[in-house]
């Protein structure tokens, strides 16, 4: 879970007041399709699925590397352009980070991108949104970019990257620094072993 200690804590104080209840986990998934179920187990190491219940739609996870924070903001503008050529509407795309305000979406400087994008709660016909993972956690989106993966070995960090790819329900896009590619090929080698 992205906040065990807190679910915790608001679990013991749930059953102080109204007794012990049940826990279920999810285990048949009916957002994402097979594709993005397969690659959030690969990339996470997660295996939290059973099923997939939605059909597949022949579109792979894409995963792409990057060396700075102008290299990440080159690869986002190419991957909304490629969103953009395959008539995805702007409103059906979100794209999430672990970081607030520090994030590639909202430090975007090139035109016209930079007037498109917009904070979730801000976003209208005509612009694409972008949030934290935490504050997106229970949401959808047709198509989601993840952006600022600087980790992916440690609980947190796999637990958020698992949350952003569930968002997603036809596609997702996730841009890892250099600095973390490694801990994810180490985990890709484990998956096909």
């Amino acid at each position: 879970m992205i906040y065990d200690q807190d679910a915790i804590a608001i679990d013991q104080s749930l059953e102080s007041r109204v007794g012990k209840f049940t826990r279920s986990q999810i285990r048949v998934n009916c957002r994402n399709t097979p594709r993005i179920a397969q690659a959030l187990t690969i990339y996470t190491g997660l295996k939290p699925y059973k099923r997939v219940r939605r059909p597949d739609n022949n579109v792979d996870c894409q995963l792409l590397y990057y060396n700075n924070e102008t290299e990440q903001q080159k690869m986002l503008v190419r991957c909304l352009e490629e969103y953009r050529d395959n008539r995805i509407n702007y409103e059906d795309i979100i794209i999430l980070s672990p970081k607030g305000d520090k994030s590639a979406a909202s430090n975007m400087k090139t035109s016209p991108w930079n007037q498109r994008l917009v904070p979730f709660h801000n976003a209208s016909k005509g612009h694409i949104a972008y949030e934290t993972i935490h504050s997106f956690k229970g949401m959808e989106r047709p198509a989601i970019i993840i952006t600022d993966i600087n980790e992916t070995s440690k609980d947190e960090a796999e637990s958020l990257l698992y949350v952003g790819m569930t968002r997603a329900t036809d596609r997702v896009t996730i841009l890892v620094s250099e600095k973390a590619k490694a801990q994810l090929l180490n985990r890709l080698v484990k998956a096909s072993e």
